[in-house]
């Protein structure tokens, strides 16, 4: 058995150095914020004999993405963050196998999570390239794997 709590420091910086109305164009979201969080993965493995183990697992993948900041009409404020803010919960299962020469992991990594991303009330960009509004989302990724090492 094992645990870890992950902590993650905030950061605040810019990624390109684009004058603001070429970035409002071009919808670019030049000044990045993120916020402090803690993330937790537990696991464990037991051994059923010198040739097979079961590993199981559990995690968390908090986003670091500030809230959005809405107008009374559900519309993103003008300075808001357009960055995703989806919560991610996960848990893996693992089949070890031990040979004389070699070492072979076959598994499963699965997480869900939800929460909201910013999507334009234009899509083209072309009546009002500024406008965005929060739209609810849900994210599922399924990781099938299989490594494998060669020991002598």
């Amino acid at each position: 058995m094992s645990g870890q709590l992950v902590g993650h420091l905030g950061a605040s910086y810019d990624r390109f150095n684009v004058p603001p109305d070429i970035a409002q164009r071009l919808r670019l979201q030049d000044h990045i914020e993120r916020k402090p969080v803690l993330d937790l993965n537990l696991g464990g493995e037991y051994l059923f004999s010198p040739s097979y183990a079961l590993a199981l697992g559990f995690f968390t993948s908090h986003s670091a993405a500030p809230g959005f900041q809405l107008n009374p009409d559900g519309t993103l404020a003008s300075g808001s963050s357009r960055e995703p803010h989806v919560n991610l919960y996960g848990g893996t299962l693992t089949l070890g196998m031990y040979g004389e020469h070699s070492l072979s992991h076959l598994g499963v990594s699965v997480s869900y999570g939800s929460g909201e991303t910013a999507v334009p009330l234009d899509p083209t960009g072309i009546v009002d390239p500024t406008g965005y509004r929060a739209a609810s989302v849900q994210q599922l990724f399924l990781y099938v794997f299989l490594a494998s090492t060669f020991r002598y």
